[in-house]
């Protein structure tokens, strides 16, 4: 099998990010235009056989967003080279596996991000997990109501 075919199998069949004219198949999910929530990726084999590749997720990145996007990696466990995305594209949040960021967590990421966000009108932010889940979305949910791109009555439907 190749990889990609490895990568959707063990990722239970779901829905992948597929651009056929760049040749992406990447475990990631656009929120909004300017917010998106992504598996980490492997740096190295064996992991990048069933994860996606650091090297394809950082082409996505130059390709899709150039230099106008911010990596947060909130999985302590998923360790790679972050240097790879470029000088200060990644911000790191030990957020424990199966466990909630803290509140002093939510608020450094905010207070990190928000004056990139005020200046770059082009700015996506991306929010790594483990596997792009309750980590990730506890952190997306709140860029979305601190950027005011969705509301307290939007998230209740």
């Amino acid at each position: 099998l190749g990889q990609a075919a490895l990568r959707n199998i063990s990722g239970d069949h779901e829905k992948r990010y597929v651009d056929l004219s760049l040749d992406f198949d990447l475990d990631l999910t656009y929120l909004t235009p300017r917010l998106i929530v992504m598996a980490a990726p492997a740096d190295g084999l064996p992991a990048s056989l069933v994860r996606d590749p650091l090297r394809e997720a950082v082409r996505f990145f130059g390709e899709r967003h150039g230099k106008h996007f911010v990596v947060v990696n909130c999985a302590p466990e998923r360790v790679y080279s972050w240097g790879q995305f470029g000088p200060g594209a990644v911000e790191v949040l030990d957020i424990q596996q199966g466990g909630p960021p803290t509140m002093a967590q939510l608020v450094h990421l905010l207070n990190a991000l928000a004056p990139r966000h005020a200046t770059d009108a082009a700015l996506a932010v991306c929010v790594q997990s483990h596997r792009g889940g309750a980590r990730a979305g506890v952190l997306a949910g709140a860029w979305l109501l601190y950027t005011r791109e969705c509301t307290d009555e939007e998230f209740e439907e």
